[in-house]
């Protein structure tokens, strides 16, 4: 949370649509407004933190405290589902905290300005399933507080309103809850009917935000091909890529960009596949035997069960859009990190008496948190150098139109050009945070921005050349001189 100002973030690659798109140009309520009826996608958090950034400096004082402000509702109700789950060990509550912190769905959610809506989604699908759990606990103990059923309903509207893949959510927490009931059935009706009217804000809201949606006939574009290409849905081979992407992002803590890199180490492009490989035999191992009636480590089984579903299904609507990048696997990462714990906790108490078996419980949890924390920092040094590019790439070319005469022809010609060089073009592109200088300005939109900013002074771009003698009306990017990725 606190990198973020430290490292200077600021609006960079697709984010920058959210301050320089035509909608910035609309007062507030007509941009929400114009959202709902016309675009495929309805992200009103996005759109007010758009509008309170700075679209010519692309500094975003808001979205820091935004995202701040979600993350810490993300803590809490880790620690409310944790308390739920695994009561008998507050030790482990921080524990689970710390391996969501590491997480890169987190850090990558956490330090993006457009992500703003991701961070509040998986707050809310949390608090939504800590809520919900709540409620059939005390239904099959007689006790229901209608406190509890409202705030679910309360934590379930915002939810929807913030961004439309918390669909998943209410998928998991459906599928949670029902099978909830289902359990309690066994007991008798009256339990399992007390129990049931979670599924009413669960299902009924989903089901009213949807149709809503469809009648402004702009949810309809995203399931019929419209709209960018990423967010279209498909069926097919992208259900797989994106299932294995987005659980490797939700169980894994260490440097997942290492993997494309060609000119990292060999030990760095492993690392991320040892901490999935730890966590998943925790999980396997640990679970297994702490099913087992000889060993009960303190875990609530059907309340981590509970939470574990509807937080991984979560996933679920997201996996068949075109693409996806670890920022969707935040909220997912949450189940994962309390399984692993429990897993854990499972060994542990089975290896009473074994020193070696719990040596090795130790030593994978805490290997799983060092390359975590590896992880971390290396997202954060990548992350600074897109910011700091990216504002000093912007200042450039913002500098640059003030000088330039207007143009003869109005805005037939361009007043000036500006010249990108290879270097400028160099380098993979992994997520949001490694990329070439020059892609994480958004070309084409910053050229359509500055006409739009200045019609007498409009700019062109020209790519991978750059002449050897500048004309006054003319500017070199000179990204050679700018921070660079590193290899790890």
């Amino acid at each position: 949370m606190l990198w973020a100002p430290v490292g200077g973030l600021c609006i960079a690659n697709d984010d920058i649509k959210f301050v320089r798109g035509p909608g910035r140009d609309m007062p507030l309520l007509e941009a929400l407004s114009d959202a709902w009826w016309s675009q495929p996608i309805f992200r009103p958090l996005e759109i007010i933190v758009g509008h309170l950034s700075d679209p010519v400096t692309l500094e975003c004082t808001w979205a820091m405290v935004v995202q701040g402000a979600g993350l810490l509702a993300l803590l809490a109700g880790v620690r409310a589902l944790c308390v739920q789950a695994m009561p008998g060990h507050r030790l482990a509550h921080p524990v689970v905290q710390l391996m969501v912190l590491l997480s890169p769905a987190t850090t990558v959610s956490v330090w993006q300005m457009d992500a703003c809506s991701q961070t509040w989604t998986a707050a809310l699908g949390v608090w939504s399933a800590a809520l919900a759990w709540r409620w059939i606990g005390s239904g099959s103990a007689g006790a229901r507080p209608a406190w509890c059923l409202l705030a679910l309903s309360a934590t379930m509207a915002a939810g929807l309103l913030i961004k439309e893949n918390f669909y998943g959510w209410s998928l998991g927490l459906g599928v949670a809850c029902t099978a909830a009931v289902v359990w309690l059935g066994r007991g008798g009706w009256r339990a399992a009917s007390g129990a049931s009217l979670a599924l009413l804000p669960v299902v009924g809201l989903t089901a009213l935000h949807l149709a809503l949606r469809i009648w402004s006939s702009a949810l309809l574009g995203t399931l019929s091909g419209d709209g960018e290409s990423r967010y279209r849905a498909e069926f097919g081979s992208n259900l797989l890529t994106n299932a294995m992407a987005s659980l490797g992002a939700a169980v894994g803590t260490g440097p997942f960009h290492a993997i494309g890199d060609v000119d990292s180490g060999a030990a760095l492009r492993l690392m991320s596949l040892v901490s999935i490989a730890l966590v998943a035999a925790l999980i396997m191992f640990g679970l297994g035997i702490g099913l087992m009636e000889r060993a009960r480590p303190g875990v609530r089984w059907r309340a981590l069960a509970f939470a574990s579903t509807a937080c991984i299904l979560s996933l679920s609507a997201t996996v068949p859009m075109g693409s996806v990048s670890e920022l969707y696997g935040c909220g997912a990462n949450v189940g994962c990190a309390m399984l692993a714990v429990a897993g854990a906790l499972a060994l542990w108490h089975a290896g009473s008496g074994h020193a070696i078996l719990r040596a090795a419980v130790a030593g994978a949890l805490g290997l799983v948190l060092c390359i975590g924390t590896y992880g971390l920092a290396s997202r954060a040094h990548h992350f600074g150098v897109v910011w700091s590019a990216t504002r000093a790439l912007n200042e450039s070319i913002v500098g640059f139109q003030s000088t330039l005469a207007p143009s003869a022809n109005g805005s037939s010609a361009p007043a000036g050009i500006v010249h990108a060089p290879t270097e400028c073009l160099r380098g993979f592109t992994h997520s949001q945070y490694v990329m070439p200088p020059l892609q994480a300005l958004d070309v084409p939109l910053m050229e359509e921005w500055l006409r739009r900013r200045d019609p007498s002074r409009p700019v062109a771009f020209s790519i991978g050349t750059a002449p050897s003698a500048p004309r006054p009306n003319e500017l070199v990017l000179d990204c050679a001189a700018l921070p660079q990725h590193g290899h790890w």
